[in-house]
């Protein structure tokens, strides 16, 4: 069995200790009380991580640490964001330039070969046409007749 008296002892020390945490907790309510954000933002990591270490982690201090980090990722991201931004918007623009670049070529090319292909169809047809009318008024009486009219006995 425990004696009666280690657990005097025991609360006495706990009563020490709790004292001690309470005396640590108004340091540090006081020290943020002093505590500038614009100078912790001027910190920098190095000397943001080395001073976070001082401070337990549910410490104020601690918890404007973690703020700080956070908003410094986030400007880290918000910097790659608007690299990739730009780039895409000017990909955008080369896409842009380039599609219009190669589509009046395309349209050139075929417009010339279009062109020669054109007056290498257009004579074979003219003549034939030709061929046609002059086949038109050779045509053939049928026997008996003349292509003038009726034939009379």
């Amino acid at each position: 069995m425990r004696d009666p008296i280690d657990g005097i002892i025991a609360a006495f020390e706990r009563s020490g200790e709790e004292s001690r945490v309470r005396e640590e907790r108004e340091r540090l309510q006081t020290e943020f009380q002093t505590t500038d954000r614009r100078a912790i933002a001027a910190m920098s990591d190095t000397d943001l991580a080395s001073w976070n270490a001082k401070f337990p982690s549910d410490s104020p201090q601690s918890i404007l640490a973690e703020h700080e980090w956070q908003r410094r990722l986030t400007v880290m991201q918000v910097r790659a964001t608007r690299f990739g931004a730009w780039l895409g918007i000017v990909g955008v623009v080369v896409g842009a330039v380039l599609g219009a670049a190669l589509t009046y070529l395309a349209t050139k090319n075929t417009s010339e070969k279009t062109s020669s292909t054109q007056s290498q169809t257009i004579e074979p047809a003219r003549k034939a046409v030709e061929v046609q009318e002059a086949t038109n008024a050779l045509q053939v009486a049928p026997l008996g007749r003349s292509a003038s009219g009726p034939q009379r006995p």
